[in-house]
């Protein structure tokens, strides 16, 4: 639940590093994890809410055709952008080619959110009162969840954090990395800001809003309209001093992945392309076995 029906609070920056996480992971599993997806997400939803019939089967038609729609008009487009990535490895300049990344990963974020944010608004407008408190504790649960992962801690065990967690998951393409990169991703750690905290404050903000929201959601159209409003206005809720950090640690991720991907061996910019290339093959038969 915390992940499925509290998507549109997340910024896409949290979802690209799932998404390419699970690229990373992905190898033969990603088939079994997609084609289970509806289970995987009605196995959130339930570990919070108690949904009536009528609710369990509205979620099941809508994200059946939110699912379709999914597979068989986004998954091509990811493999698509995996296949162009792939051939820019091993380019002379990285950084544009690490900003193009970036954008087509947000352009796969924001097209779902599109197309998903009706469908929440309409599962949000018919949960009763009990349902709305559950999930008020669920959300109140998972801000604090994050927020302690950084929250009374050294800095320096923050930037250590995300230099294991830069490490392990550039790996997982890679292979193993150099001690020159190694070296790059140590000296960027000690530039990272912690920005958890913060980023947990920034989503009670704009949770406040929308469960001042839901208890006027008794219009279903008043109610559809506020929330897309409320969706599209995530950034306005951010405050400067988050919007400073984070937009600090994502040209820092750039800027470290450039370097380091520039001092790839050849060895390793053809594991990196072939996992690339193996992913969009991946993501295409899961396509085509949708049609």
């Amino acid at each position: 639940m915390h992940r499925a029906v509290s998507a549109p609070f997340t910024s896409f920056r949290r979802w690209a590093s799932i998404v390419l996480l699970a690229l990373a992971n992905a190898g033969c599993g990603i088939g079994f994890l997609y084609n289970n997806l509806d289970r995987l997400v009605r196995w959130e939803i339930d570990g919070v809410l108690d949904m009536t019939e009528a609710q369990s089967a509205y979620f099941e038609a809508e994200f059946a055709v939110l699912w379709h729609w999914h597979r068989t008009q986004e998954l091509p487009r990811y493999a698509d952008d995996l296949d162009r990535w792939a051939d820019r490895i091993g380019s002379a300049a990285m950084s544009p080619h690490i900003d193009e990344l970036f954008v087509a990963v947000e352009g796969w974020w924001l097209r779902m959110e599109a197309k998903g944010t009706p469908v929440a608004a309409e599962f949000l407008h018919r949960l009763d009162d009990r349902q709305v408190e559950a999930l008020a504790e669920a959300l109140d649960e998972s801000n604090a969840d994050w927020e302690k992962q950084e929250k009374g801690k050294p800095v320096g065990e923050s930037r250590k954090a995300w230099r294991k967690d830069f490490e392990a998951i550039l790996k997982r393409f890679t292979g193993p990395l150099t001690q020159e990169q190694r070296a790059l991703i140590a000296d960027a750690a000690e530039r990272y800001q912690p920005e958890r905290e913060l980023w947990a404050d920034y989503r009670r903000r704009w949770q406040r809003d929308l469960f001042a929201l839901l208890q006027r959601r008794e219009r279903a159209e008043e109610f559809a309209a506020g929330f897309e409003r409320l969706v599209k206005a995530q950034k306005s809720y951010y405050g400067e001093p988050f919007a400073r950090i984070e937009a600090a640690n994502e040209a820092l991720v750039k800027m470290t992945l450039a370097e380091v991907l520039g001092r790839a061996p050849p060895g390793q910019q053809d594991r990196l392309r072939d996992t690339l290339n193996d992913r969009a093959d991946e993501l295409r038969a899961l396509s085509a076995a949708g049609k």
